[in-house]
């Protein structure tokens, strides 16, 4: 999965805008009954393809060239999320590339030397053109990956995610292997932590008022004096599971992978 993640943005990185990956991954244990394979299969299909039909708008935060290559910062309208591609502008034999690195803005008007329109109406401008604040229409990439633990967990609703918090998720694994000192800990608090989650959730997981809060306050504790994790570490898993991810990457490390902290270098 990280191989062929690395080889997309590798080998698409001047139309990763709107040729996007899309990525469905089903583990199971050996016995698991090939039929519950194929239909778990299926709905992964299913809600990647109900997710991806329609570009996401993201503002430009920040665009620097230099040596035939654009580094681009992108911010979710939201503010929640921000992601940063490399696009090469230039072919291997020194020519500027005009062609593959254009990206579809909301400008309707052409303002840039680069600047065309589609038939259609749709402005595109090469990425080197693009300014802070300038919005830019894309297909976003998703990831949907389900254990079936037990048969009856094909049919629970499925949770899609960007891609790029694949790569978010993979390296607080890591954060965690260096921070915290044993499994069994880390196990006992993730579990206190759930436990206390569902008092402060109703029944279909919304937070009752207030909950959100006391229940980050508790990870932030929880972590800091059981597990002993410290400083920006500790804001970085506060964070995470807020988002979700630090769930996310407990589950698929611990319970798919089969994974073990190691102590690492705290």
């Amino acid at each position: 999965m990280d191989r062929a993640v690395a080889a997309w943005n590798d080998q698409f990185a001047r139309v990763w805008d709107r040729l996007p990956l899309r990525v469905g991954v089903v583990a199971f244990p050996r016995m698991t009954p090939f039929q519950a394979v194929i239909e778990a299969a299926r709905n992964i299909e299913a809600d990647l393809a109900r997710n991806g039909n329609k570009p996401e708008t993201w503002r430009v935060a920040g665009c620097e060239t230099r040596d035939g290559v654009t580094v681009l910062s992108l911010r979710s309208l939201d503010g929640q999320s921000e992601i940063l591609k490399t696009m090469p502008i230039r072919f291997p034999d020194g020519r500027e590339d005009v062609f593959y690195p254009n990206l579809a803005v909301e400008d309707k008007q052409v303002r840039c030397p680069h600047d065309f329109q589609h038939p259609k109406g749709q402005t595109y401008r090469h990425a080197k053109d693009l300014r802070s604040g300038d919005g830019v229409l894309v297909y976003p990439s998703y990831i949907a990956a389900v254990f079936l633990d037990s048969t009856a967990k094909r049919f629970e609703p499925l949770s899609s995610r960007q891609l790029m918090q694949w790569r978010r998720m993979r390296d607080l694994w890591r954060l965690i292997d260096r921070s915290v000192p044993s499994q069994t800990a880390l196990r006992g608090a993730w579990s206190e932590l759930v436990e206390r989650r569902e008092t402060w959730q109703g029944s279909e997981g919304t937070w009752l008022e207030g909950g959100e809060g006391a229940w980050l306050d508790l990870v932030r504790t929880v972590f800091h004096e059981r597990l002993g994790v410290r400083s920006a570490r500790l804001e970085t898993l506060v964070q995470a599971a807020r988002d979700g991810l630090l769930e996310w990457s407990l589950e698929w490390h611990m319970g798919v992978l089969k994974k073990q902290v190691s102590g690492g270098d705290r």
